[in-house]
């Protein structure tokens, strides 16, 4: 049912919370898992993030993930989603962006090299409207979590290293990077 639905919505947002935090429910998360089937997308990437916050069956989670990556649209350059649900609150709390957002959040939890998250985080960064931001404040803030997580992991094994600029030989200035 439509209202089944948006409680399962709902409930994986509130178990991702929870997991996030550090206060994990792994009974909800396994009954929400159980009960996935006809969930949007942004509820699956919620509860796919949870799962992998609160450390739970690899097994589910890779299960999870690939019902995720089976609703990417991969290109050369980029990733869109393939989400056509759409409900009473979905102009609202519900669209592109926050749900891209969500995807790559939640596939950097389980694999924090995931092959497509380069290619989803170009794809978020192209839907930023011209002044630079997002459309709404959940546009906004999902997809500056998500891309946080994903400069940190990709420059999680970046070495140090000191940049030096010269002018006919002479050094004019040196910076340490960490």
């Amino acid at each position: 049912s439509a209202s089944g639905a948006a409680a399962g919505r709902v409930n994986a947002m509130i178990g991702d919370a929870l997991s996030t935090v550090g206060s994990p429910n792994p009974g909800a998360l396994n009954i929400l898992f159980d009960a996935r089937a006809g969930q949007r997308l942004s509820a699956k990437a919620a509860l796919l993030h949870a799962m992998a916050k609160a450390d739970m069956s690899a097994a589910q989670q890779k299960t999870l993930a690939g019902e995720i990556e089976g609703r990417l649209r991969v290109a050369a350059n980029g990733v869109d989603i393939d989400d056509d649900g759409d409900d009473l609150y979905g102009a609202i709390l519900e669209s592109r962006a926050r749900t891209l957002a969500m995807v790559l959040r939640a596939l950097l939890a389980t694999d924090p090299k995931h092959p497509h998250a380069g290619r989803i985080a170009r794809r978020l960064l192209a839907l930023r409207q011209p002044h630079g931001a997002w459309r709404t404040t959940q546009e906004d803030g999902w997809a500056l979590m998500a891309l946080a997580d994903y400069r940190r992991l990709q420059e999680s094994g970046a070495d140090a290293f000191e940049a030096r600029a010269l002018l006919g030989g002479q050094e004019l200035l040196t910076s340490k990077f960490a």
